[in-house]
């Protein structure tokens, strides 16, 4: 089995049963997130990356984050570099990092990077449209978002922050109510 086979194991075991905000097996965002990625990465190649490692760490990307499947498994099963990627993609709210530190990190990674900018955010925003009317309001949290990875590092001192707002948790708190991680 390749590297992407089992991580396609991986995430589907790990978020079985888990419902997106619209109802959708959510095991569909990380397969789209996947093809978004593979889609940009083929656009613009990383020196540090291959395209499987990529696209592995694309459908791990919330394995971490929202399931029991955690990171010292991700390092273990698929090695330091998906790990890399996965690590700059899982918000840390446990130690209290703010969505904005957390993109600041993940644009350190150009896998992170990569993922978030033309994978996770993409998808978000062409769903968002589907979701109830109080909940699209995180349309202006991610396109800051994507404001913020793709400005310069010398640009970002000088931009006022907007992505600390109280969207803060928005994107997952459906979950915890359905009694899930995502």
């Amino acid at each position: 089995m390749s590297m992407l086979e089992s991580a396609i194991r991986v995430a589907v075991d790990a978020h079985e049963g888990q419902l997106d905000k619209q109802g959708e097996p959510y095991i569909l965002h990380p397969l789209r997130v996947m093809q978004f990625a593979a889609e940009a990465y083929k656009l613009s190649p990383l020196a540090e990356y291959s395209l499987e490692e990529v696209m592995v760490a694309a459908i791990l990307h919330d394995v971490a984050e929202d399931t029991n499947f955690k990171l010292p498994q991700i390092y273990a099963g698929f090695g330091p570099k998906v790990h890399a990627i996965v690590d700059g993609l899982t918000r840390r709210k446990e130690l209290g990092e703010s969505y904005k530190e957390y993109v600041l990190r993940a644009k350190q990674n150009p896998g992170s990077r990569l993922i978030k900018r033309h994978g996770d955010i993409r998808d978000h925003l062409n769903r968002i449209d589907g979701l109830p009317i109080k909940e699209q309001s995180i349309r202006g949290r991610y396109e800051n978002a994507v404001v913020v990875l793709d400005a310069p590092d010398a640009a970002l001192e000088e931009m006022p922050s907007q992505l600390g707002s109280h969207h803060e948790s928005i994107g997952h708190e459906h979950l915890e109510s359905q009694g899930s991680k995502r």
